[in-house]
């Protein structure tokens, strides 16, 4: 059962947290932690292409595509019309409404985050913003 209506707006949810016990994680070597870490960003990286495939300007296409991977449904628009949903994408207008209109929640982020990190995911907005 699907919702009957989808807007794309450019927002992006990378879900992808990977956490350890302090005390658990000082129990491991440093070449064990190394290992961890690196396998923490690839699991990172291909979580981040699985969630934005379709859905960026064809970068998760590609690495899922490099590395084996490739989902079985790769372009969610289609799939999501063809089990009937409407689906409407914003236009750069509407879209800018949108950021006019949370404007002021993103200046309240800012100075509770700092600004690198807001910069950081309005990078990757525009990453998926075709």
């Amino acid at each position: 059962e699907y919702h009957k209506f989808v807007t794309d707006w450019h927002y992006v949810v990378d879900p992808t947290l990977y956490v350890v016990n302090p005390g658990v994680w000082k129990s491991f070597s440093e070449e064990d932690q190394k290992m961890i870490q690196e396998a923490a960003v690839e699991a990172g990286k291909y979580m981040i292409a699985l969630a934005r495939i379709s859905l960026d300007d064809g970068t998760a296409h590609k690495y899922l595509e490099s590395i084996g991977k490739l989902p079985e449904i790769t372009d969610w628009y289609k799939e999501l019309s063809n089990v009937g949903m409407t689906v409407s994408i914003l236009s750069a207008e509407e879209t800018k409404a949108f950021a006019d209109k949370t404007a002021p929640v993103v200046k309240e982020w800012r100075s509770k985050i700092g600004d690198a990190i807001v910069d950081a995911a309005e990078a990757d907005m525009a990453a998926v913003a075709k």
